[in-house]
C-alpha cells in the first residue's frame, strides 16, 4: 500500500508461498460474561480452547452484533511454576468487513473507494512501473 509522499527508491516483494488462510482453533468455547470486553469500543464475548495438552490456551473476543472476531490472544506458559501468560496478541483496530469476493454480494472496488478505502492506494506512483522497481527477497 501506497501511503503518500515521494519515494526514494522502489523496491518490490513477493511472498515465497501463498499465504494460509487464516482459521480460528476448533473447539472454541463460550467464556462467562465476567470474561467479556470491550475491543475498540464493542462490546465482545469471550471464546476459548486449550490446546497442546493444556500447554497452550488460545483466547477470543468476538463482537457480540456481528460475531466478527476483534481480537486473539495466545497464552502460554511463561515462568517454571508454570504460570500461564500472554504470549501473542492480534487487536484488529477499524475493521469492515466486506462481502468475500465472488459471492453475490461481493463489493466492488469502487463501492469500497465510497467507503474510505481507495484502491488507488495500492498503485505505484506514477514515477514508477512495474519494471523499473527492485526486487527484494527477504524483511
Amino acid at each position: 500500500m501506497v501511503i503518500g509522499g515521494r519515494l526514494p527508491d522502489c523496491v518490490r516483494e513477493y511472498l515465497a508461498e501463498k499465504m494460509p488462510v487464516p482459521e480460528l482453533p476448533a473447539g472454541l468455547r463460550r467464556l462467562p460474561e465476567t470474561e467479556d470486553a470491550i475491543v475498540d469500543g464493542a462490546a465482545c464475548s469471550a471464546w476459548e480452547v486449550s490446546l497442546e495438552g493444556g500447554l497452550e490456551i488460545v483466547r477470543v473476543w468476538a463482537e457480540k452484533k456481528s460475531g466478527v472476531v476483534l481480537r486473539l490472544t495466545d497464552f502460554g506458559e511463561v515462568d517454571a511454576a508454570g504460570v500461564m501468560g500472554p504470549l501473542m496478541s492480534y487487536t484488529l483496530s477499524n475493521l469492515r468487513v466486506f462481502p468475500e469476493a465472488g459471492t453475490p454480494d461481493a463489493v466492488s472496488a469502487d463501492a469500497m473507494e465510497g467507503g474510505g478505502l481507495s484502491a488507488s492506494r495500492f498503485n505505484l506512483p506514477k514515477e514508477w512501473d512495474h519494471d523499473t522497481c527492485d526486487r527484494q527477497v527477504g524483511g
